[in-house]
């Protein structure tokens, strides 16, 4: 209606300051004709608008100028009362209470049918709140230390030297404070966490070699302890077989051939247990030695890595953005549709092999788009 557009005209003007008349045609979808004809209107109305040509010119409300408080309406009011007085139920501030005396002789005692009831804030210091009050009014910094039931403090300030992405992961996840930048790029930050919760060290350890812990010690050796977890993989039975060259054995035939076997009990990555689970896959065990030694000495795949972090950082991955993914690393990729039937939608591969030999089925649904990682044997097994 024309009457609600001129008060959101006038509330914009008093909000925005100066606009042009195709700010205004824009941000209410009408003509600049029709913006013309409401400004006309309003100047009728008593609002004192004034026009400032040239380049910059536009329209604006005398800053002097005070709105008539009957322009909210009577449900307005009411809602205001409702939130103020929610806001009296967390302080004792008599402002509050002031302004909720003027809001509801506007609204004439209106009733949202609402009640706001925040007291349970108010445990413990009653001046909290209005300190920090106080303190959002002035924009100042607050900073939180948390305690545990015997009041004593359970933040840990951490110290990192991390690499490329991860600066900024940690700054956006953990709020890491950059403290240094090194010759070679990298840089020293710190981090303040409660050491109890797991949520810190997943993002840490989801960093690779790209995050070092450089202290407190403890913490060290405990980011450490994670990483050399024992690792499980679990493999279908026609999978492994493929990947040792074995002729074709169902599970049990394939897990008492690799008890026998001598070779897997001393490696780089240590001794390599197996166990036959019930639904005829074999689990592979590699020990902290083995989570160790590929840690330190093995190379991080920049490429898998970057599929992990495109998948991790946006659910509803689009094929065009896979693409994009592929095409960063080697322009000769494949690209296909796959056959009804065989559970994904599409296949990215590089046919050179670099730098990367293996086969990415990609499948959106419900939302959410994933993929799974085949060799190139078990690919053509599965679209068999």
């Amino acid at each position: 209606m024309k009457t609600d557009r001129l008060y959101a005209m006038t509330l914009y003007l008093l909000n925005h300051g100066k606009a042009s008349a195709s700010e205004l045609a824009k941000h209410f979808e009408v003509s600049v004709r029709t913006i013309q004809r409401d400004i006309d209107a309003l100047c009728q109305a008593g609002i004192p608008i004034y026009a400032i040509t040239g380049t910059n010119g536009g329209y604006e409300i005398l800053s002097d100028y005070k709105m008539n408080s009957q322009l909210a309406s009577e449900d307005e009011y009411a809602y205001m009362a409702t939130a103020i007085n929610g806001l009296k139920t967390v302080t004792n501030n008599p402002t509050a209470d002031d302004i909720y005396e003027k809001i509801t002789a506007m609204s004439n005692h209106g009733n949202t049918g609402m009640i706001l009831d925040f007291s349970v804030l108010r445990e413990g210091d009653e001046n909290l709140l209005q300190v920090l009050q106080l303190v959002v009014k002035n924009k100042q910094v607050v900073n939180f230390s948390y305690t545990n039931n015997k009041g004593k403090e359970i933040t840990t300030k951490i110290s990192l030297r991390c690499h490329g992405n991860a600066i900024y992961r940690i700054k956006e996840y953990l709020n890491g404070k950059l403290l240094e930048t090194l010759e070679d790029g990298s840089v020293l930050m710190e981090i303040y966490v409660v050491e109890n919760e797991q949520w810190w060290i997943g993002v840490v350890l989801s960093q690779g070699k790209d995050v070092e812990v450089i202290e407190p010690e403890h913490i060290k050796k405990r980011i450490i302890g994670y990483a050399k977890e024992i690792i499980r993989l679990y493999f279908p039975a026609a999978s492994l077989c493929r990947l040792l060259q074995v002729e074709g054995k169902n599970g049990e035939e394939l897990f008492i051939m690799l008890e026998k076997e001598n070779g897997f009990t001393d490696t780089v990555l240590g001794k390599i247990t197996f166990s036959l689970c019930k639904d005829n896959r074999i689990e592979v065990c590699i020990p902290s030695k083995g989570a160790t030694y590929v840690h330190e000495c093995v190379p991080n795949p920049s490429f898998l890595a970057s599929i992990i972090e495109l998948f991790q950082e946006n659910h509803n991955l689009s094929i065009k953005e896979i693409n994009a993914c592929f095409a960063q690393f080697n322009d000769n990729y494949v690209c296909e549709k796959m056959a009804p039937g065989t559970d994904f939608d599409y296949v990215l591969y590089f046919p050179d092999h670099k730098p990367d030999a293996w086969y990415y089925c990609v499948k959106a649904e419900m939302g959410h788009t994933i993929y799974h990682r085949f060799t190139r044997e078990d690919y053509l097994a599965l679209i068999g």
